[in-house]
């Protein structure tokens, strides 16, 4: 009874750790209610704009160049508005952004994000970015 029980466990944990961790949501919401805001309005209210279409901007804090376990290359950023005030942005395949950069970026703010092993707080998955010049 044990094995069994330990085999499942083990199965469920092999599962997890080769699935397409996904940070994207199934519902897109169209660019027509897009709220333009700070970073520092939307993480002093993150309940209000859970969920919402926001465009903010930024300077690139960090980036990383990451592949899903099934290829698919995806970008994490942070950026921050120069008064300590910081978000995460999630965006599918490799942008070309480079650490410093001024950045506009809009899609879905999440206030949290993740499963069971990793979350992530105040979150937007990117649908568009661009560089500020």
């Amino acid at each position: 009874m044990k094995k069994n029980a330990l085999v499942i466990l083990f199965s469920i944990f092999i599962i997890l750790l080769f699935s397409n961790f996904n940070l994207a949501d199934s519902t897109e919401k169209s660019g027509a209610d897009t709220i333009e805001i700070s970073i520092k309005g939307v993480i002093s209210n993150p309940k209000y704009y859970d969920g919402k279409n926001i465009t903010i901007e930024g300077e690139v804090e960090k980036v990383h160049h990451m592949t899903y376990f099934s290829g698919d290359p995806y970008t994490l950023l942070r950026l921050h508005d120069g008064e300590h005030n910081k978000i995460g942005v999630y965006s599918k395949g490799n942008l070309s952004i480079n650490e410093g950069a001024k950045i506009r970026v809009t899609g879905i703010f999440k206030k949290e994000k993740g499963n069971f092993l990793i979350k992530f707080k105040n979150v937007i998955k990117a649908k568009q970015v661009e560089k500020i010049v």
